[in-house]
């Protein structure tokens, strides 16, 4: 997986075009692409602990869009929600990290 480093020109004081808006897009979905994965990586690699049988916990992926009433673009996006439940909903599914923060 590539790393993602910190730009080292300095910021510009005009709005960004196009095309700097397109690279920070990228960079920041692969940011959390990055993150999500780390987490998911987390909870595949837990042994030894009584959760360790447990489904591992995932994330959602979403794609959505802002509701207009004009018909103008609203915007929208993809996101990447923690599937948490709590283990009283679906105790089966419930990912070994939210178990192992919230036992006593």
């Amino acid at each position: 997986m590539k790393e993602i480093t910190a730009r080292k020109e300095p910021i510009s004081k005009t709005l960004p075009t196009a095309a700097q808006k397109q690279e920070a897009e990228k960079w920041f979905h692969t940011l959390r692409d990055q993150i999500c994965a780390a987490f998911e990586k987390l909870e595949n690699d837990l042994q030894g602990t009584p959760h360790a049988p447990l489904a591992p916990g995932r994330f959602e992926r979403k794609t959505w869009k802002r509701p207009v009433d004009d018909g103008q673009d609203g915007g929208g996006g993809d996101i990447r929600m923690a599937s948490v439940l709590p283990p009283v909903l679906r105790p089966n599914i419930v990912p070994r990290s939210y178990r192992r923060l919230n036992s006593t």
